[in-house]
C-alpha cells in the first residue's frame, strides 16, 4: 500500500518560523503545536523513505507519533532545527514498530552483522 505524503499549504518553516512557533507551542499554544506538526510531516516520510510492506500504515502512523513526541520535547534555545531533533525520535519509534511484526527478534548488536544476514538469507 502506497501512502502520500502530506504537504502543508504553507510549506516548510523557516529557521525563524520554526523558532517562533516552538517557543509558542512550548508556552501552551496548540495551534502553534499543531501548525508545527503539521509543517514537518514530511521529515516522516524523509526517514522512512518508500515502506513497501503491508504493515506501511502502521509504520508511518508510528512515524508521526516520534514527530509529536519530537515536537512536545523540542528546545529551540539548543540551537538545533527540529528536523535534526526530529529523526531521532522518528526512527526509535519506527524501529519499534517494525519489530512487532517481525517472526523472529534479532538484538540490535547483531543486526548489522553483515554474516549473519548470510547465514539466515
Amino acid at each position: 500500500m502506497k501512502v502520500k505524503c502530506y504537504v502543508h499549504p504553507k510549506g516548510v518553516p523557516t529557521a525563524k518560523e520554526e523558532r517562533e512557533l516552538a517557543i509558542r507551542a512550548k508556552s501552551g499554544d496548540k495551534e502553534a503545536r499543531n501548525e508545527l506538526i503539521e509543517r514537518n510531516m514530511r521529515i516522516v516520510f524523509k526517514v522512512i523513505g518508500d515502506e513497501k510492506s503491508r504493515h506501511a500504515e502502521d509504520i508511518y502512523q508510528a512515524g508521526l507519533m516520534g514527530l509529536i513526541k519530537a515536537v512536545d520535547e523540542f528546545n529551540p534555545d539548543n540551537g538545533n532545527r527540529l528536523y535534526a531533533y526530529a529523526q531521532w525520535w522518528i526512527k526509535q519509534r519506527v524501529w519499534a514498530e517494525r519489530m512487532k511484526y517481525r517472526l523472529i527478534r534479532i538484538p540490535a548488536y547483531l543486526e548489522s552483522n553483515s554474516d549473519l544476514k548470510i547465514k539466515l538469507a
